[in-house]
């Protein structure tokens, strides 16, 4: 079929995130997302020279910084970028699954 997106442009995901979809056909994808989301953050931390104290530190504080904020829930894809060091991407999923 030629009218499939790209595998790597995950804006329509995004979107429907963003969104706060609540109906269920829409909040079966969490999964999905949760997925790329933890595989981009797996990436980081295992690319991360573990010797180096000060990348360390900073990747520590950033991780602190995104989940254990007060008074704010919504954690942005922005927020995830400024932790990874990069754009959210699927290409980090594929390479655990060996796709």
């Amino acid at each position: 079929p030629h009218n499939l997106p790209d595998t790597d442009d995950l804006s329509p995901l995004l979107q429907v995130f963003q969104e706060n979809a609540v109906d269920q056909s829409m909040t079966a994808y969490n999964y999905l997302w949760s997925e790329i989301l933890s595989a981009n953050v797996f990436e980081k931390f295992s690319k991360t020279d573990m010797n180096d104290k000060a990348e360390v530190k900073r990747l520590g504080r950033a991780v602190r910084n995104l989940f254990l904020r007060e008074n704010d829930t919504d954690l942005t894809m922005h927020d995830f970028e400024e932790l990874c060091g990069k754009q959210i991407s699927s290409q980090a999923l594929k390479d655990i699954y060996n796709f």
